[in-house]
């Protein structure tokens, strides 16, 4: 392949989740921008659930760059020239990810300073910020935020927010201890009467430690309207992509023909409660169509779901624990697992996440059909492998388990 071909092609943002650095960069955006803007409008606040890989912190970013400074740097996406709301926002852009947490004290610390951080970033004055960092309680810190901010509208954008649940789940009363604590972190949220609009992301749909998840008031995680918020369609993938694919096919013929093969082994993934929508992770595409900058021998079809900049679970310590029988994993490579709408939607205890379940919200089972039931108890999900690159990653993690790979494993 010439360089002259590479050259015409825009970089792609495979480390990065940050819209400053794709626009100073002049990578690659698949413009989202218009469903932003609508989420916005029309709700005052808002959950949403999706696994790793599918672009929530550079929603969060996005959405930080649009409150904090308009959409000056949005020239040429849909959103420009469309935002009018006042410059200069309050935007509190909270990430709660590691390190992990084990106690909830240790998470309760964590949580504060990540909120004392984002209200510097967000330009409150350093004395400000000292007020707010002295009280380690979530209680302390509202009273502290809500006092100086009694005239002026916050936003909140909150990701990542089950960060250290998911690297608990293979233990019980650590899991529930931190759950705990998240609870008590939404409670005192919920005493602020300022905030304008508020957001919270991330991979559990647990409303036993975030009360949003599940309240269909909140709750956009299995929205049909916003079903493509997050990740790509294949629509995307033709608008945006096409030179991409038509690159690889001059480098490897036998890798992709008109995006099928990139479809059965990365594609497939569905969320909404029609399940009509049918997806990519963003990260997967960036990162396969990345390889065109590396050499023939490294163009191929990698674990890239794995590689994500920020892994938050252990699939062969949940298989330790849960341990699904042959006949469980046949009905994921089957596509009979069912669920009803109401598991679809969220869990309420840890006893509810079952390994089915975690499965589901990870992301390694997807949404394939929907069926309405003739006796009114409402409609039923068929779920199954969401697609070739996720079966080949749950058969390692198999192999691994098999092969005596435990001695590190903390399961109750």
């Amino acid at each position: 392949m010439t360089a002259n071909v590479l050259d015409a092609l825009r970089a792609l943002p495979t480390e990065t989740n940050s819209w400053a650095d794709i626009r100073s960069k002049d990578l690659l955006y698949v413009d989202k921008t218009e469903l932003i803007l609508d989420l916005v409008s029309n709700h005052k606040r808002a959950f949403i659930a999706r696994p790793q890989g599918f672009g929530k912190t550079l929603l969060n970013s996005i959405l930080t760059e649009l409150f904090r400074h308009g959409d000056q740097s949005f020239e040429g996406t849909t959103i420009y020239g469309k935002w009018n709301r006042p410059l200069g926002t309050k935007v509190i852009s909270c990430n709660f990810s590691g390190p992990a947490q084990t106690t909830a004290s240790g998470l309760t610390a964590l949580i504060c300073k990540r909120l004392v951080e984002a209200c510097r970033q967000a330009g409150f004055t350093e004395d400000v910020c000292k007020q707010l960092s002295l009280p380690i309680t979530f209680e302390g810190f509202f009273r502290q935020l809500k006092a100086v901010t009694r005239e002026e509208s916050l936003m909140f954008l909150i990701d990542d927010w089950d960060y250290h649940l998911l690297v608990s789940l293979t233990v019980g009363w650590q899991f529930k201890g931190l759950a705990k604590v998240l609870r008590q972190f939404f409670a005192e949220f919920e005493t602020l009467d300022n905030v304008e609009f508020a957001l919270v992301t991330g991979t559990l749909r647990y409303s036993g430690g975030c009360p949003w998840a599940g309240d269909e008031r909140y709750d956009q995680t299995l929205s049909s309207h916003y079903a493509t918020l997050l990740g790509y369609t294949e629509s995307e993938l033709e608008r945006y992509f096409t030179a991409y694919a038509q690159a690889t096919l001059q480098r490897k013929d036998e890798l992709t023909e008109d995006f099928c093969t990139l479809r059965e082994y990365y594609g497939g993934y569905c969320f909404d409660e029609q399940a009509e929508t049918k997806l990519y992770s963003s990260h997967e595409i960036n990162a396969f169509y990345a390889q065109l900058w590396e050499s023939d021998e490294e163009l191929n079809f990698k674990f890239f779901w794995c590689t994500n900049p920020s892994p938050n679970h252990d699939l062969v310590a949940l298989i330790a624990k849960h341990k699904p029988t042959d006949s469980t994993i046949q009905r994921y490579w089957d596509g009979d697992t069912w669920f009803s709408r109401a598991q679809l939607a969220a869990c309420s205890t840890y006893d509810q996440l079952s390994f089915d379940q975690l499965m589901l919200q990870l992301g390694y089972l997807r949404v394939i059909a929907r069926e309405d039931d003739s006796k009114s108890r409402g409609p039923r999900y068929v779920c199954g492998l969401a697609n070739g690159e996720i079966g080949d990653i749950i058969e390692y993690a198999l192999d691994l388990y098999d092969e005596g790979y435990r001695h590190y494993i903390q399961c109750d």
